[in-house]
């Protein structure tokens, strides 16, 4: 799990708050994690900002994972299955629990994540 490190897209380099990728094949290999590389990518920032820009530039990166803490309205929402510039699934958790796509035996209770 990377904090507040680049991550490279066709066209940016967004600092996301987490990323879950796997490691580089090589540990002599000096870039960023790419989308194909990226597991779970979490941000914890403006509700505006995320679902105005961010959600749309990872969607159109294929970032099969995101979730964006909403400590504001205490929710966790998750967004899954891109196409395009958008999301087609789309959850809003308040209470309860979450599992990221590639660790679906894991769960992370939401209050855990709002705390």
């Amino acid at each position: 799990m990377c904090s507040g490190h680049p991550i490279t897209l066709t066209a940016s380099e967004p600092q996301p708050d987490r990323v879950l990728a796997r490691l580089p094949e090589s540990l002599d290999e000096t870039r960023h994690p790419q989308p194909n590389d990226i597991y779970l990518l979490i941000e914890i920032s403006t509700l505006e900002h995320n679902l105005n820009a961010n959600k749309h530039l990872y969607a159109q990166a294929k970032i099969s994972d995101y979730w964006m803490i909403d400590l504001q309205n205490r929710r966790v929402m998750a967004f899954r299955a891109p196409e395009r510039t958008n999301y087609t699934q789309e959850s809003k958790l308040t209470p309860g629990v979450i599992s990221a796509l590639a660790l679906p035996k894991i769960d992370v209770e939401v209050k855990r994540l709002l705390a």
